[in-house]
C-alpha cells in the first residue's frame, strides 16, 4: 500500500517545524534540525551521492555508487560519464528539482575529482549548489 507523503511548503521556516537534519552530524548534539526546504534538499542530495548502492538495509536501490568510479582514470570521458549519470539519477530520484547541472573537474591534483552540482527546487527562485571533492 503506498504511503502518501505530505509536501511541505518551501517557505515554511521557523523553529516550530523541522524538515530534515544537517550533515555532517556534530559531536555536541548529534542532530541539527533544518528548518528550510533548501537546506533539507541539499542534505538529501549529499546523502544520496555519498551512499553506495546496496548500502541501505531493505532499500538496495538507494544510493549513487560514486565510489564505483574511484579507480577509473580521471580523464574527460570519465568525468562526462559521471556528470551524465549524476544528472539523470538526480532528476529521476528527486522530482522536485527543476534544473540540474553537473560539472566535474580535476581538483587540486590529478588524484582528486571535484563535482560541482547546481540545482533549483521547483518552488524556489534561486539556484543552490553543492561541491564535492573526492580523493582517490
Amino acid at each position: 500500500m503506498p504511503i502518501l507523503i505530505k509536501k511541505l511548503d518551501p517557505s515554511l521556516t521557523g523553529p516550530r517545524k523541522g524538515v530534515g537534519v544537517q550533515i555532517p552530524f556534530s559531536s555536541d548534539s548529534v542532530f541539527i534540525t533544518n528548518y528550510s526546504s533548501e537546506e533539507a534538499m541539499k542534505n538529501n542530495i549529499l546523502h544520496y551521492l555519498l551512499t553506495e548502492r546496496g548500502e541501505c538495509y531493505l532499500n538496495i536501490e538507494r544510493g549513487f555508487n560514486l565510489y564505483g568510479y574511484l579507480f577509473e582514470q580521471n580523464v574527460e570521458k570519465t568525468r562526462q560519464e559521471i556528470s551524465r549519470d549524476i544528472e539523470s539519477r538526480l532528476k529521476s530520484r528527486f522530482p522536485r528539482l527543476s534544473k540540474v547541472e553537473v560539472e566535474t573537474n580535476t581538483g587540486i591534483d590529478e588524484h582528486t575529482l571535484q563535482i560541482l552540482l547546481k540545482y533549483r527546487i521547483e518552488y524556489s527562485e534561486k539556484d543552490s549548489e553543492v561541491v564535492l571533492n573526492i580523493e582517490r
